[in-house]
């Protein structure tokens, strides 16, 4: 294997009713997933709720899989605080 690869959307939902995940998934949503600002939580949670729901429906194949659901929220926090860290020392150094 080299990596990451593409499967068409429902493929997972697919493989898991049927047992027929591979040993590790790694599951990238799309864009209207993220829950990024310019989409709802909704679409996120609707999102993981269809892996989870997929996985629970296979006994055999809830029994034998961890689901870990990461979220990267310190890169963008860190980037927004850092941004307003150095506009705020900005402003006060320039103060008399």
């Amino acid at each position: 294997m080299n990596g990451l690869t593409h499967r068409p959307e429902g493929q997972f939902e697919y493989d898991a009713r049927n047992d027929k995940l591979p040993t590790v998934s790694w599951i990238i949503c799309t864009s209207t997933a993220s829950e990024h600002p310019d989409y709802t939580p909704a679409e996120g949670a609707a999102f993981v709720a269809s892996k989870i729901d997929a996985i629970a429906s296979n006994p055999e194949v809830w029994a034998k899989t961890a689901f870990i659901l990461n979220y990267d929220e310190n890169e963008a926090c860190s980037t927004t605080s850092s941004r307003r860290s150095r506009r705020r020392a900005r402003r006060t150094s320039s103060r008399p």
